[in-house]
């Protein structure tokens, strides 16, 4: 039976993983879905919770930028290594961060070529960082290099947001990749006929509210300006725009500004991990 391996350290298994593991599963793959243990947003520990998964034991880290931050990366990596050499899988796919895993599954795809290597990018590091002037430094550098060498190394390359991409455009020539945004990638008439299903159900309910959810971090790297142009393209058809955004991070204030400038009622609910409460 042929094998594929998926690692995913901030287990994003239900949110992305779950339909890649299904697909392979009813084309006969035996699939193993590697995990860490340890809950990056609620610094915790995560029993298993799902038996499609193996959950990798990994130290824990109170600060997301520390020394012990990067042991438990690289002993997660690690243990992915060992995995995949030991299982030997025909297909890999490998969310990135942290780039050390994907370097190390770039490495086992440069000794078997025949290896499907899938990478995914769903975020950038250390530019998404907020570590200043540090990130051009030389291990920041060799940081970086870990995860390009993976994408020179892969079959397919998957990005979460076209931002990664332009950030990443040199290193995607000749290769194979994509990514999903809302509207961002649609053509014209694809756009055309998502708007003219909106102004539809508008016209045939009488309603001209439309909502809109954002969950996750509110970092450096989001994309703002195309949020705010969707919004502002919303209200251009002459919806009224609810947002209601969940998360945190260095930016908040200016998504929050930024969609308000664009039309958007607002609500922030700050941080919310309570999945009942997301819902």
């Amino acid at each position: 039976m042929k094998k594929a391996v998926l690692i995913s350290c901030f287990n994003w298994y239900d949110a992305r993983l779950k339909p890649v593991r299904d697909i392979l599963a009813e084309r006969g793959y035996e699939v193993s879905v590697l995990i860490a243990d340890f809950d990056h947003i609620k610094k915790e520990l995560v029993y298993p919770r799902s038996d499609e998964c193996t959950y990798l034991h990994v130290p824990d880290y109170r600060s997301n930028l520390s020394v012990a931050r990067i042991i438990s990366h690289i002993s997660f990596a690690k243990q992915c290594r060992r995995f995949i050499y030991e299982h030997r899988p025909d297909i890999i796919y490998c969310q990135v961060p942290p780039n050390k895993a994907a370097d190390y599954c770039a490495c086992y795809k440069r000794e078997n070529p025949d290896v499907r290597l899938i990478v995914d990018i769903i975020d950038l590091w250390p530019e998404s960082m907020p570590v200043g002037m540090l990130g051009s430094t030389p291990p920041a550098k060799i940081w970086m290099n870990w995860r390009n060498e993976a994408i020179k190394a892969a079959d397919l390359v998957i990005t979460e947001c076209g931002m990664y991409q332009n950030k990443l455009k040199k290193h995607l020539v000749g290769k194979q990749y994509g990514t999903l945004y809302l509207f961002r990638n649609q053509s014209e008439s694809e756009r055309n006929a998502v708007l003219g299903h909106l102004r539809s159900v508008r016209d045939s309910t009488c309603r001209e509210d439309i909502s809109i959810g954002y969950v996750g971090s509110i970092n450096n790297i989001i994309d703002i300006e195309e949020i705010k142009n969707i919004i502002s393209g919303l209200k251009a058809e002459g919806f009224r725009v609810f947002m209601h955004i969940i998360g945190d991070g260095e930016s908040r204030r200016e998504f929050l500004s930024s969609m308000k400038e664009a039309g958007a009622d607002v609500k922030y609910y700050g941080k919310v991990f309570d999945e009942t409460a997301k819902a």
